[in-house]
Protein backbone atom coordinates (compact mmCIF):
# COMPACT_ATOMS: atom_id res chain seq x y z
CA UNK A 1 0.00 0.00 0.00
CA UNK A 2 2.76 2.58 0.51
CA UNK A 3 4.79 1.30 -2.47
CA UNK A 4 1.66 2.67 -4.55
CA UNK A 5 1.27 5.69 -2.47
CA UNK A 6 4.62 6.73 -3.33
CA UNK A 7 4.47 6.03 -6.83
CA UNK A 8 0.91 8.53 -7.50
CA UNK A 9 2.89 11.19 -5.22
CA UNK A 10 5.84 10.44 -7.64
CA UNK A 11 3.21 10.41 -10.57
CA UNK A 12 1.40 13.80 -9.48
CA UNK A 13 4.68 15.22 -9.35
CA UNK A 14 5.59 14.29 -12.81
CA UNK A 15 2.52 16.20 -14.18
CA UNK A 16 2.64 19.34 -12.41
CA UNK A 17 6.75 18.96 -13.01
CA UNK A 18 5.52 18.91 -16.52
CA UNK A 19 2.87 21.49 -17.24
CA UNK A 20 5.02 23.86 -15.20
CA UNK A 21 8.34 23.36 -17.65
CA UNK A 22 6.05 22.94 -20.95
CA UNK A 23 4.09 26.59 -20.67
CA UNK A 24 5.11 28.44 -24.10
CA UNK A 25 6.41 32.06 -23.81
CA UNK A 26 3.62 34.22 -24.03
CA UNK A 27 3.54 37.69 -25.95
CA UNK A 28 3.13 41.21 -25.15
CA UNK A 29 -0.30 41.66 -22.62
CA UNK A 30 -1.08 37.91 -22.35
CA UNK A 31 -0.94 35.10 -20.30
CA UNK A 32 -0.86 31.53 -19.72
CA UNK A 33 -3.97 29.99 -18.74
CA UNK A 34 -4.49 25.90 -18.49
CA UNK A 35 -8.19 26.58 -18.84
CA UNK A 36 -8.91 29.36 -20.49
CA UNK A 37 -12.15 30.39 -22.93
CA UNK A 38 -12.97 29.41 -26.12
CA UNK A 39 -14.22 32.69 -27.20
CA UNK A 40 -11.47 35.28 -26.57
CA UNK A 41 -12.61 38.30 -26.95
CA UNK A 42 -11.49 41.07 -29.81
CA UNK A 43 -11.77 44.35 -31.34
CA UNK A 44 -14.05 42.68 -33.90
CA UNK A 45 -16.10 40.35 -31.98
CA UNK A 46 -19.64 40.93 -30.37
CA UNK A 47 -19.57 41.28 -26.45
CA UNK A 48 -22.74 39.42 -26.31
CA UNK A 49 -22.04 35.72 -27.89
CA UNK A 50 -22.86 32.40 -27.57
CA UNK A 51 -19.93 30.37 -26.20
CA UNK A 52 -19.53 27.01 -25.47
CA UNK A 53 -17.92 26.26 -21.97
CA UNK A 54 -14.74 24.32 -23.02
CA UNK A 55 -11.29 25.08 -21.53
CA UNK A 56 -8.30 25.67 -24.01
CA UNK A 57 -4.76 26.16 -22.73
CA UNK A 58 -2.69 28.40 -24.21
CA UNK A 59 -2.00 32.30 -24.40
CA UNK A 60 -4.45 35.21 -23.13
CA UNK A 61 -4.92 38.45 -23.48
CA UNK A 62 -4.42 40.06 -19.85
CA UNK A 63 -6.99 41.81 -17.85
CA UNK A 64 -8.42 45.24 -20.05
CA UNK A 65 -6.96 44.04 -23.08
CA UNK A 66 -8.39 42.20 -26.12
CA UNK A 67 -7.41 40.49 -29.90
CA UNK A 68 -6.87 43.29 -32.31
CA UNK A 69 -8.86 40.58 -34.49
CA UNK A 70 -10.24 37.11 -33.73
CA UNK A 71 -7.01 35.82 -36.36
CA UNK A 72 -4.65 37.83 -34.78
CA UNK A 73 -2.40 37.00 -31.85
CA UNK A 74 -1.79 40.55 -30.97
CA UNK A 75 -3.50 41.99 -27.65
CA UNK A 76 -4.26 45.40 -27.48
CA UNK A 77 -5.54 47.89 -24.85
CA UNK A 78 -9.63 47.54 -25.48
CA UNK A 79 -10.46 51.17 -25.26
CA UNK A 80 -8.27 51.39 -28.48
CA UNK A 81 -10.27 49.06 -30.39
CA UNK A 82 -11.83 50.95 -33.88
CA UNK A 83 -15.27 52.26 -33.14
CA UNK A 84 -16.03 50.51 -36.15
CA UNK A 85 -14.29 47.76 -36.39
CA UNK A 86 -13.31 46.15 -39.85
CA UNK A 87 -16.45 44.74 -41.07
CA UNK A 88 -19.04 46.07 -38.49
CA UNK A 89 -21.20 48.79 -40.00
CA UNK A 90 -21.42 51.66 -37.54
Amino acid sequence: MRTIFIVATLLVCLVVYSEQTSKPKCGPHQVYKTCGTACPRACDSSKHHACPAVCKKGCFCGKGYVLVSKKSKYCIPEKDCPKCPYHNSC
